[in-house]
């Protein structure tokens, strides 16, 4: 399938989700709103995952997910990753790297901003993998406008307005938001700017944890940017599998019109 990209008209779709009222259920997946549309319109739903089951493909059965982490040199764990999946699988992307700043703290961008890691998410996002990148927390100086940033090459590459040198790697950029607020208002510490496609939830978010033992347990204290790209991961994760096994569709979406 080609590339196209996310404002193409093509036909694309949302998970199921809350997120414009509680207890409609899911129409068509073929009428659904776009991924980015639907998580970047002002609503902060979460994910309907008892209706999901409810779906042929509705566990996300088929779709593998390869999530990184620190302790890897990123462009080679990233590369490595896109070896290890299929055209509609998917990439999380959950950490941030740092920008120096002279007589100061460094500012945390998305990983995208090492030129290197870049060519690498561009690769994964031509050859059909979904990534979902975290845009970075600033928990002192706050969240960051990316459009202000330059690149060690000299680049404004998340300014969408700065046509010659903005850069679009396909992947999925992810703020978060408060979600007791509604319509949503962004974390004071996640970065912003054109360049975002959505955003979800960054704070009281609950997943699995160890307690001090050493036990399986759970938190509801996993937030910023890292829960918010999970969520929307998750929620790819989800278009992909149904729409796999929607006989309308039978196949997997391209990253670029999700």
């Amino acid at each position: 399938m080609p590339a196209q990209r996310r404002d193409s008209p093509a036909v694309s779709a949302i998970a199921v989700s809350r997120a414009a009222s509680a207890g409609k259920r899911y129409p068509s997946i073929s009428a659904a709103p776009r991924l980015t549309q639907a998580c970047a319109a002002g609503h902060i739903g979460g994910i309907d995952a008892e209706y999901a089951w409810s779906q042929p493909g509705g566990s996300g059965n088929g779709i593998t997910l390869v999530d990184i982490e620190r302790g890897w040199k990123l462009a080679d764990a990233i590369q490595a990753s896109t070896d290890a999946l299929v055209f509609g699988d998917v990439m999380l992307l959950e950490l941030q790297v740092e920008q120096e700043v002279p007589d100061s703290d460094p500012i945390l961008l998305p990983v995208e901003f090492e030129p290197a890691n870049y060519e690498v998410v561009r690769l994964a996002t031509a050859l059909g993998i979904v990534v979902v990148e975290a845009v970075g927390n600033n928990q002192g100086i706050g969240g960051q406008d990316l459009a202000t940033h330059i690149d060690s090459l000299g680049n404004h590459i998340f300014d969408k307005d700065n046509e010659i040198e903005y850069k679009d790697s396909g992947a999925i950029l992810v703020a978060a938001a408060n979600p007791l607020i509604n319509p949503a208002l962004r974390m004071p510490e996640s970065n912003y700017g054109n360049r975002v496609n959505c955003f979800a939830w960054g704070d009281f978010v609950k997943t699995l944890d160890v307690d001090a033992s050493g036990n399986d347990a759970y938190t509801d204290s996993f937030g910023s940017t890292s829960a918010a790209s999970a969520i929307v991961a998750g929620a790819a994760i989800l278009v992909q599998a149904i729409a796999e096994q929607d006989p309308a569709i039978s196949s997997r979406f391209n990253p670029f019109i999700l």
